[in-house]
């Protein structure tokens, strides 16, 4: 009971008003301030999603349609940047309160993807330009022009054989080549015809290659570079004979001006093979060199010889000289000696005397 009535009192004797707080021991200015994490927006996901679907679907659509043209995606790859820098600054423009952070990783992966996929996609596009569809579209011309050319110069005796070389241009594909009409300009044809016979002149010559000329221009060819030449004889006497045709302008010319084209080339005995004037006359040249240099040093050689000749004399002649003045001073002591024996005898004499 007193201590139920001690709490009574207590409470009756406390203040009506509130219990001021224990003042704080840190002032509030130096409390720290808690801010809430803002939001963070990654930039440059969105474009990297959306290049990789583009380039997946031009892939997709590439392989159902072999005639996509890859080099217009590669020309629009720029878009991408615009795209990004796009998103970088709607992105700036409304992130209120939110953090940005730039996703590096991903645009880098993804470019690598992009990348990768469009080098495996352009395999097939680089097969077509330089697989063996190509060397089979190049072969096919070749043989359909061969046939044609046989089929004009059946019979004729000077001919040994006649080759095409075909070369599609550079962007070329095997479809677009199905035979000999489809060549353009920048496809290059070349002919290689061998003749054999003997022609005392050049204009022979140009008759005799004139049918294959016009053999090869029937067959429709654009400036088609033709190269005829003549077949080696046994009989070395017999100068070789070769022209080389290029172009319609030249194929054009009468057989006097394609004389003057005719390059012809003898048989150099102390060479062993033949030569044409340019040629012969560079070797000719080495040859002459290399006697000239044979003179000099077949000079060079004798007056080594008279320097050693000259060089041996002298030593011989200081070594009889050395000998003479040795045998001279030989002699010259003797004389000294003998001289100086007579002189004391002399002494000796005249002492004895003196002592007598």
């Amino acid at each position: 009971m007193a201590e139920n009535e001690n709490r009574v009192s207590a409470v009756q004797e406390a203040p009506d008003s509130p219990q001021e707080p224990a003042a704080l021991d840190t002032p509030p200015s130096e409390m720290p301030v808690y801010e809430p994490a803002r939001p963070v927006r990654r930039v440059g996901t969105l474009t990297m999603g959306l290049a990789l679907v583009v380039v997946g679907a031009a892939l997709c659509v590439g392989l159902f349609f072999p005639n996509v043209d890859f080099l217009l995606l590669f020309k629009l790859s720029p878009l991408v940047l615009v795209a990004l820098g796009c998103e970088v600054i709607f992105a700036a423009s409304t992130a209120k309160g939110m953090r940005l952070k730039y996703d590096f990783l991903s645009m880098f992966v993804c470019f690598l993807l992009i990348v990768t996929a469009l080098g495996a996609a352009c395999v097939p596009v680089a097969l077509q330009y330089a697989g063996p569809g190509r060397s089979a579209a190049e072969q096919r011309v070749e043989q359909e022009l061969y046939e044609a050319t046989y089929a004009r110069l059946k019979g004729n005796g000077d001919i040994v054989n006649v080759t095409y070389d075909v070369h599609l241009g550079e962007l070329r594909t095997p479809e677009d080549v199905t035979g000999a009409a489809d060549l353009k300009a920048g496809d290059y044809v070349g002919v290689s015809a061998e003749l054999k016979g003997t022609w005392a002149t050049r204009e022979e010559f140009v008759a005799a290659c004139r049918p294959v000329i016009e053999a090869v221009r029937a067959t429709g060819v654009r400036d088609p570079y033709i190269s005829l030449y003549m077949r080696e004889s046994r009989d070395t006497e017999i100068p070789l004979y070769s022209l080389a045709v290029e172009g319609s302008y030249q194929a054009d010319m009468t057989a006097e001006q394609l004389a003057q084209c005719v390059t012809e080339r003898i048989y150099v005995d102390d060479a062993g093979y033949y030569m044409d004037a340019e040629e012969l006359a560079g070797w000719q040249s080495e040859q002459s060199s290399a006697a000239r240099d044979a003179e000099l040093e077949a000079l060079e050689a004798e007056w080594q010889a008279r320097l050693d000749e000259a060089e041996a004399a002298a030593e011989q002649a200081r070594a009889e000289a050395e000998e003479r003045v040795a045998q001279v001073q030989a002699e010259a002591d003797e004389r000294v000696a003998q001289a100086q024996a007579d002189a004391d005898s002399r002494v000796a004499e005249a002492q004895a005397n003196a002592a007598a």
